[in-house]
């Protein structure tokens, strides 16, 4: 549970029954205690993805009623997201970092995924809600599976910079390909199934307000050292290369030079070498 204490300055007027914030006089409080993030995060993420774990806070605050600043310590443990566009499913997280002023600077974030790859990251959020909360992280992947889904599985190793808000940010970085592989034989589009459900209280302002606007652009440099392995429909090759790939999430755009290393080809029971 959490304990937040809190010494408002306030003006009451018996008279007309109603009181106000004093803008100008100080406000002072503390927040301890844990709870679960996905109230806070959920609704910055798309309806199938996850997020869980746990928030834990030794936190002060104090300063004009309007703009306090923050203090103290806060961590994330035991978390998961499980991002639906790519497939990822990041587990294992744990997250330390202090307040200070207006910004939560994160000192280590470390996660890992089903196969043990690792990812680390370093950085901080600014406490501005006028500008979105801006944020800025500096990623480390170590053999991550960063792409997990029937026609293409990913993993890679490399660093990014993630900068922008929480609606719309850029993630511009370069890795190596340890496994990158296209399964022809599988659809590219992932279904989702759609139950039918009623909202019960849940006017319209707010069914808008929790929608998900986020979006993320891309920069990405990605090399394939023999590690792109194509196949399926009667192909079976691996090839070389180097990709960029930019757009965003929605509309991703890929562009480079791939050549085959070896391979085969069966048509017509016969075999045909790349």
């Amino acid at each position: 549970p959490l304990v937040l204490q809190l010494a408002i300055p306030v003006r009451f007027s018996k008279e007309a029954h109603f009181f106000n914030f004093l803008p100008d006089e100080m406000i002072k409080g503390s927040l301890q205690g844990s709870c679960e993030i996905s109230p806070f995060l959920a609704p910055f993420l798309e309806e199938d993805e996850v997020i869980e774990g746990a928030l834990g806070f030794d936190l002060s605050f104090s300063g004009p009623v309007y703009k306090p600043e923050i203090y103290g310590n806060f961590s994330w443990q035991h978390g998961k997201l499980d991002i639906l566009k790519t497939g990822a499913i990041f587990s294992h997280i744990v997250a330390e970092g202090t307040a200070y002023g207006n910004s939560l600077i994160f000192k280590s974030i470390t996660c890992r995924d089903e196969k043990n790859g690792t990812l680390t990251a370093q950085g901080k959020i600014e406490c501005k809600p006028d500008m979105h909360f801006p944020f800025v992280l500096h990623l480390d992947a170590n053999e991550m599976e960063l792409v997990r889904r029937d026609f293409a599985q990913v993993t890679a190793t490399g660093k990014a910079e993630l900068i922008g808000n929480f609606q719309k940010a850029h993630l511009k970085g370069a890795f190596t390909a340890k496994n990158a592989e296209l399964n022809l034989t599988n659809d590219f589009v992932q279904t989702v199934p759609t139950l039918d459900f009623i909202f019960v209280n849940h006017p319209d302002s707010l069914r808008h307000a929790l929608k998900n606007n986020f979006t993320l652009s891309l920069d990405l440099d990605v090399a394939l050292p023999n590690s792109g392995v194509i196949k399926g429909r009667g192909l079976d090759s691996t090839w070389k290369g180097d990709l960029k790939i930019s757009g965003t999430t929605d509309q991703t755009l890929v562009h480079g030079k791939i050549s085959v290393n070896k391979g085969t080809f069966s048509f017509a029971n016969k075999e045909f070498n790349l």
